[in-house]
């Protein structure tokens, strides 16, 4: 990340002019890693004037892809005019940067609601006549986190367990019984996506049944998805529209990375978690959120699952759990409470 600093010829000495560009190297390289994977570098300026013959301002500024980001301090020390200056730009930096995770998230949340309903009736169409591998391939793209979601039950309810199980059969086997319970899947298209989980839940605990009065396995069931899992890493890139686009990892180690996972936090309380969360390292949030995720009972963990990685609504979650819509919503806040309440300590 570039910047630059105008009028550093108001400064008294060559010496003031090196510690800030030292200081403003050191805060706009943590700023660029607060960005890391944004689609676009933004150049930070800084930019000196003086309001008296022994008092300066110093403004911060650089725009991000939704706002401007623009602090200005005032004193009679330059250096700590800069520091503080910087500061409060990089808790801005990271509450904008926040709420545009938030606004995408929906955006896309939306949009892939909108393409399942738009193309249920192709579902329909290769179900009826016999097109199976057609249909797979279809419901593969519509529902992407179907495996992300088999894999991740395997990990979670797989852990001890000692079985013959090959994910690729584990996937063939729910997908075909997404094909061959077809006919009885919701007349409304916008319900299909939470039948299809369904159905995917009811297949593996299925599979775990059966499995489990076969002769053991040598590897543990949890560690064959996690062969699978670790070489999903996240990674940023852009679509035709330039908003950027995250790609979640889904193990347990990739909560420790997960770049996402500040909307966890920044559900309803927005502003105020925002400024909890721009006095905590990146590293140590992740820890926070990982050490609570992993704590959680199965079925909390996996209620959670669903609304954040599978991104589905309440209700979708409770037609494929079998769950109240009640008893899903309550999960998902406290859950988020016993992050915010860590965050808290931390802070």
């Amino acid at each position: 990340m570039k910047y630059v600093i105008h009028r550093k010829e108001l400064l008294e000495s060559d010496g003031v002019r090196q510690k800030l560009e030292n200081i403003a190297a050191e805060k706009v390289k943590k700023i660029e890693k607060l960005l890391k994977g944004y689609p676009k570098s933004p150049l930070v300026e800084v930019f000196i004037s003086k309001t008296s013959p022994d008092k300066y301002r110093i403004s911060v500024s650089l725009k991000l892809k939704s706002r401007l980001v623009y602090i200005d301090e005032k004193g009679r020390e330059p250096e700590d005019i800069l520091k503080k200056a910087f500061d409060k730009a990089f808790a801005e930096v990271k509450k904008t940067r926040a709420r545009e995770r938030k606004e995408y998230y929906y955006k896309r949340k939306n949009r892939r609601a909108e393409d399942f309903t738009q193309y249920a009736y192709k579902l329909d169409e290769y179900y009826e006549e016999k097109e199976r591998e057609h249909f797979e391939q279809l419901l593969n793209q519509l529902l992407p986190h179907i495996r992300n979601y088999v894999l991740r039950y395997l990990k979670l309810y797989g852990k001890g367990k000692h079985l013959v199980l090959d994910i690729g059969d584990v996937m063939d086997e729910v997908m075909s019984n997404l094909y061959n319970h077809y006919e009885e899947r919701p007349k409304n298209p916008a319900n299909i996506s939470a039948w299809c989980y369904k159905i995917a839940y009811q297949t593996m605990q299925k599979i775990f049944q059966d499995k489990s009065e076969e002769a053991s396995g040598d590897v543990d069931v949890s560690k064959l998805a996690n062969k699978e899992l670790d070489v999903m890493n996240e990674r940023y890139t852009v679509d035709g529209d330039g908003d950027y686009i995250m790609f979640e990892e889904l193990d347990d180690i990739s909560y420790r990375n997960y770049k996402f996972s500040d909307e966890i936090v920044l559900n309803e309380k927005l502003e105020e978690d925002a400024e909890v969360l721009h006095e905590i390292e990146d590293q140590e949030f992740h820890d926070l959120v990982a050490e609570v995720l992993e704590s959680l009972p199965g079925e909390e963990r996996q209620v959670f699952e669903h609304y954040w990685l599978d991104e589905m609504t309440e209700e979708e979650i409770a037609e494929a759990t079998g769950k109240s819509k009640e008893v899903v919503s309550a999960m998902i806040r406290e859950t988020g409470s016993k992050i915010r309440e860590e965050l808290e300590k931390l802070h």
